[in-house]
């Protein structure tokens, strides 16, 4: 939206429509009295400016994201994804505010790892050396292959053998074996046999 508004291009009232449309709830309800024209933009824009550029809220925002990340109660790859990208989306976001997040790493580590399945912890723990610090990079990497891991298995197609197995196990072959008699050579059972009742 900035660039919008600080665009030397586009005529006011088009920012003014712009500003507007691109907006809602509280935010529309603001400028809602204020009338759309050439002299209308910086207005309702320097209004939202003074009301919503709250760097410690916004700030604030961001680590209630991280903080109030839902806990996984299952091996889940689509959770575990929204875990590490809601993480990963929410440092960019303070990383852009200017905020030096690189001392962070274990403090966000063990946030995380609160929030992980206990197969997943237990794996991560055999996963990292018992020395040295991880870093976040690397629980990233690693939540990454279990994601991959998971969403392989999930959809692991059959392998020929599985197939053949299957095959194997449904499919039932009949066949009709007629009797031959010993005594005559013919297609009937021996107690059926004319020659053999004669004897």
């Amino acid at each position: 939206m900035s660039l919008v508004g600080e665009s030397t291009t586009i005529p006011n009232i088009k920012k003014c429509h712009y500003l507007v449309s691109a907006i809602n709830g509280n935010a529309k309800r603001v400028i809602q009295h204020i009338t759309v024209s050439e002299k209308g933009f910086r207005v309702p824009w320097e209004i939202l400016v003074e009301r919503y550029e709250n760097e410690r809220l916004i700030f604030n925002t961001h680590i209630d994201n991280i903080m109030k990340l839902p806990c996984l109660t299952s091996e889940n790859s689509s959770q575990l994804r929204h875990l590490v990208d809601t993480t990963k989306c929410n440092l960019e976001a303070i990383k852009a505010m200017k905020q030096n997040t690189e001392s962070w790493d274990m403090i966000i580590i063990y946030i995380l790892l609160q929030r992980l399945h206990i197969k997943i912890r237990k794996e991560w723990e055999l996963h990292i050396s018992n020395k040295e610090l991880p870093t976040l990079l690397q629980l990233y990497t690693f939540l990454e292959h279990r994601c991959n891991a998971l969403e392989s298995i999930a959809t692991k197609p059959k392998t020929n053998e599985q197939r053949q197995y299957m095959c194997r196990k449904i499919s039932h072959s009949y066949v009709s074996v007629k009797p031959m008699c010993e005594v005559c050579k013919d297609s009937h059972a021996l107690s059926q046999c004319h020659i053999f009742k004669q004897l």
